[in-house]
């Protein structure tokens, strides 16, 4: 009959390299733990917080963007850019703003400047100056979106749709609602 040879006992190399191998497989377990429930709050948080908590890069205090961003480029403009007396502050906020409102692709939301409100162009009851209906020139053209109830464009037969083409002889190609605006509540207050 034949003995069961003993095997060998592992020698220190073999054990010490058993021991950092699983040594090195609970480390990495821990940091994969850690990444992944780092990864799941940092998502939690952005939707928490609606999903608006970029911040600038290279900026101090993890500021969101908005205004801020908006003073550093101006900052920034203000001391780097090399013709400095182009920079005209007010015209590169309303720039901004311009842009932002541009970018929703909405011909019903638009920005009205403080000049603007303070002319009466956000006008909350139910007077208004002029012909009596509303304008746009989402369609590049100024049209009529609708005469407003017992106005003097209902009364003169003025339908939601209906183009304007000249305000008092004068064409209105590549005018802005506002524009339009402007001169037909100008030419009422002539008559």
């Amino acid at each position: 009959m034949d003995m069961p040879h003993d095997q060998p006992k592992p020698g220190f190399g073999e054990r010490a390299a058993k021991n950092a191998f699983f040594i090195f497989l609970i480390l990495a377990m821990m940091t994969l733990t850690f990444g992944i429930a780092w990864g799941i709050q940092d998502i939690r948080q952005d939707e928490a917080s609606g999903g608006t908590s970029a911040t600038l890069s290279g900026s101090s205090g993890g500021e969101s963007v908005g205004a801020a961003i908006i003073d550093e480029i101006v900052d920034m403009l203000k001391s780097q850019y090399v013709d400095k007396s182009l920079l005209d502050e007010d015209t590169l906020r309303q720039a901004a703003i311009t842009g932002i409102i541009g970018a929703l692709n909405d011909s019903h939301t638009e920005y009205l400047s403080p000049a603007e409100l303070k002319a009466g162009a956000l006008q909350l009851d139910s007077s208004y100056d002029g012909i009596g209906a509303s304008v746009s020139d989402s369609t590049g053209v100024v049209t009529i979106v609708s005469p407003f109830r017992d106005s003097p464009a209902e009364k003169a037969g003025i339908r939601q749709g209906d183009t304007v083409l000249k305000v008092d002889g004068e064409s209105t190609e590549g005018w802005t609602s506002e524009q339009a605006v402007e001169r037909i509540r100008g030419f009422v207050a002539e008559l």
